[in-house]
C-alpha cells in the first residue's frame, strides 16, 4: 500500500480575482479595438484630406487636420487609457506567488 502523501493530486485553480481578470481583459480588448478603429478612420480621412489638398487653401487643410485630431485623437486617447487600465487590472487580479 502506498503512502497517501505520495499520491499526486490534481492541480488546483490559481487563486485570484476572476472577475478582475475578466474585466481587465475586457477593457484591454475594447481599448485596442477603439484605438485601431479610430486610428484607421483618422488615417483614411487624413489621406483623403491630403489627396484633395491641391484644391483647397492651406488654412482649410490645417483646419481639417485639427478636426481629424479632435475627432480621432480623443477616442484614440480614451482607448489607450482603457487598455492601460485593463492591463493594470488584469495584472493586479492575478494571484501572487
Amino acid at each position: 500500500m502506498s503512502d497517501p502523501s505520495s499520491v499526486p493530486t490534481a492541480p488546483t485553480a490559481k487563486p485570484g480575482n476572476g472577475a478582475g481578470r475578466f474585466f481587465g481583459a475586457l477593457l484591454v480588448v475594447g481599448g485596442v479595438l477603439i484605438c485601431l478603429l479610430s486610428g484607421l478612420c483618422s488615417l483614411v480621412f487624413g489621406d483623403v484630406v491630403l489627396a484633395e489638398g491641391g484644391h483647397a487653401e492651406g488654412s482649410d487643410i490645417g483646419g481639417l487636420l485639427v478636426v481629424i485630431a479632435i475627432f480621432g485623437g480623443i477616442p484614440f486617447a480614451g482607448g489607450l487609457v482603457s487598455t492601460i487600465v485593463g492591463v493594470g487590472l488584469y495584472r493586479a487580479s492575478r494571484a501572487s506567488t
